[in-house]
């Protein structure tokens, strides 16, 4: 057996009676359907596929108003960067707070505390009403969710070269993460569930900033970012700006179509 760390006992086909076994460190498979998904290549200590890319991060820099920050979704933890870009935010006038649910992704920066997102949240919400004196504590939250694309597949077809978090990382996710999650009511309900987790901890007039983007199923546009603004808009949040970062660091993963740019989406909590 490998060092894999433990994987759901069923098969995800649908129908399939079949259990994943281990057969390598960076391959599984089902022991019926034949069903298999293997990473191309180890995970490097210092890389992570889907991490804010410099374009992303200086639009952060720009529209942030600074403060208490907390990234949920934290991955490599380029978070932490925006301690080091140029202009207003300095670090005395910034405290990061970051989680990651997946512990080699944490590893990657020692300030990235490895929790699931959600259960952290209703711990400092807790919190804070436990102490009445207390109230919210973050000025903002920033993070990239997982946008329910192709980089939430688990399998890799002959001859092609691409990214998903399962492939890279050779297991299957933790449970409750969202990367492991295609476009669907089974992603918007986790999603809606971690917003409204997630907002209470922010102060009144308090910013979230949300990197997102679409993506195109055939020929119909999935619209991602759509869902994310109204739904937060429900929970009290006003969207401000919608910033379109153009950049060429896309992977690709339906290269023959039509592909959406990446989005900063910037919203104000009008509600308490």
């Amino acid at each position: 057996m490998s060092n894999l760390p433990a994987l759901a006992s069923n098969c995800p086909k649908s129908n399939c009676p079949g259990t994943i076994e281990a057969e390598s460190v960076r391959s599984v498979g089902c022991s019926d359907c034949g069903l298999s998904w293997a990473s191309s290549s180890p995970l490097p200590a210092s890389k992570h596929w889907a991490k804010y890319s410099d374009a992303i991060l200086a639009a952060i820099s720009l529209h942030l108003d600074g403060g208490t920050i907390w990234d949920p979704y934290a991955g490599s933890g380029r978070i932490h960067d925006l301690h080091q870009l140029r202009g207003r935010l300095k670090r005395d006038q910034l405290t990061i707070l970051a989680t990651e649910l997946e512990p080699e992704y944490a590893a990657m920066h020692p300030d990235t505390e490895c929790a699931d997102s959600i259960l952290w949240a209703y711990d400092r919400h807790r919190a804070a009403l436990e102490n009445k004196r207390k109230g919210p504590e973050l000025d903002a939250i920033v993070t990239s969710c997982a946008y329910g694309n192709r980089g939430a597949d688990t399998t890799l077809p002959d001859g092609t070269s691409r990214f998903g978090y399962v492939i890279d990382l050779g297991r299957q996710l933790t449970h409750g993460n969202g990367g492991a999650l295609h476009w669907g009511r089974h992603y918007r309900d986790l999603h809606r569930l971690a917003w409204a987790a997630f907002t209470p901890l922010v102060k009144p007039n308090g910013q979230l900033l949300l990197n997102v983007k679409g993506f195109y199923k055939g020929d119909v546009f999935q619209d991602v970012p759509g869902w994310h603004t109204s739904t937060l808009e429900a929970m009290g949040w006003a969207l401000d700006e919608e910033v379109v970062i153009e950049s060429d660091t896309g992977y690709g993963l339906s290269p023959t179509r039509e592909r959406d740019a990446e989005r900063l989406l910037v919203f104000t909590r009008t509600a308490a």
